[in-house]
């Protein structure tokens, strides 16, 4: 496997360059059903202004996966020259600061945080539910109901008595 990076012109030639700080670097073999988190780093050139990079056009860092030099996946990054200081994705790790110069030293504030998870509301006991895996578990029961699913009922029914 390869990971290659395409930097823009504009940060090309002002010395911009992309590495890959994971076991491999950009070059790796990875076997069947295999993964390997990838850890790009984006080493700064000269500087720019928003204006020089509304003038050149493409603002586009492109990450390619290829395999045996054939496109598999990759990620695009687009540079917005409207913003003016990084964007805050999320809160750094305790104990690390925005001055440190490689979070991969003993900092973890790289990684992105996971999303909470949505907490789905409670259903009543006799509630149908498609799929179990994606329920919450049943209410306590409201008392009204036939707890015992109608297969195993010998009147045949299920649900509230209302």
């Amino acid at each position: 496997m390869e990971v290659r990076a395409v930097l823009p012109p504009l940060l090309a030639a002002g010395g911009w360059a992309m590495r890959f700080n994971n076991p491999g670097g950009g070059a790796f073999t990875l076997g069947p059903r295999d993964a390997r988190e990838i850890r790009p780093v984006l080493l700064s050139g000269r500087d720019f202004s928003a204006a020089e990079l509304a003038d050149a056009g493409a603002t586009t860092i492109s990450v390619l996966v290829l395999a045996e030099g054939i496109v598999v996946g990759g990620l695009s990054f687009v540079i917005d020259p409207t913003l003016d200081a990084p964007a805050v994705e999320y809160a750094p790790c305790p104990g690390c600061t925005p001055s440190e110069p490689e979070p991969d030293e003993g900092c973890d504030d790289d990684k992105p945080k996971p999303a909470p998870k949505p907490q789905p509301k409670p259903r009543c006991c006799c509630e149908p539910c498609i799929d179990d895996r994606c329920c919450p578990p049943p209410a306590p029961c409201c008392g009204k109901c036939r707890e015992v699913p109608c297969k195993d009922r010998d009147d045949n029914k299920q649900g509230c008595d209302d």
